[in-house]
């Protein structure tokens, strides 16, 4: 940038001077043996610095096709990365079997060594833990069915009046008294009938 600001500073110097005294822009430079003028000194710094803008460009251009070419390689880098992580875990895979088998040889049954058992192994056992579950849910169904059964038994297939409550319900009278059948022992057996002596 400091050698490009230098090129259009004396680009523009050169044009006023050519401005100021056209006689210049027809002016030829040809080289003078004695010394250097500061026309010449100007013109060949001019010639350097556009050399090494020229120099510096193709050199960027370069630099730049270089890293083009990089940044396409890097996907093949990062596959051929893998590709060795992968095989190099493989080789590491397969050489531990290889070694054991080797080891398992080696030792052979003749040659293993000799270990005391630590602990014996479990008996085997019956888990009963699903058939008690089982038994668990008939037994909880079946006194939910003899409940089930009692009361539809009293309340719905026997409609006979049994108690006061019963009778005050139906015929939606009141009852004065109620008297206990004494033939009935508790077991439910009906007694022998007794004389009634008045």
């Amino acid at each position: 940038m400091t050698i490009q600001g230098r090129i259009n500073r004396l680009t523009s110097e050169k044009s006023e001077l050519e401005k100021q005294y056209a006689s210049l822009a027809r002016m030829t430079l040809t080289p003078n043996q004695g010394g250097t003028n500061s026309a010449e000194s100007e013109l060949s710094i001019l010639l350097r610095i556009k050399g090494e803008v020229e120099w510096r460009t193709k050199f960027l251009s370069n630099l730049q096709s270089q890293a083009q070419s990089i940044m396409e390689l890097e996907p093949k880098l990062n596959e051929l990365t893998r590709l060795r992580n992968q095989l190099e875990t493989n080789y590491n895979t397969w050489s531990k079997i290889v070694n054991d088998s080797m080891l398992s040889r080696a030792l052979g049954p003749g040659n293993m060594v000799n270990m005391s058992e630590v602990q014996h192994a479990t008996p085997p056992w019956r888990d009963t833990k699903k058939s008690m579950k089982l038994i668990a849910a008939a037994f909880a169904g079946c006194m939910a069915c003899g409940l089930g059964l009692a009361f539809l038994l009293d309340f719905v297939i026997n409609r006979t009046i049994n108690r006061r409550e019963d009778a005050e319900r139906h015929l939606r009278l009141p009852v004065l008294l109620s008297i206990p059948d004494l033939n009935w022992n508790r077991n439910g057996k009906k007694l022998p009938a007794r004389s009634q002596n008045l």
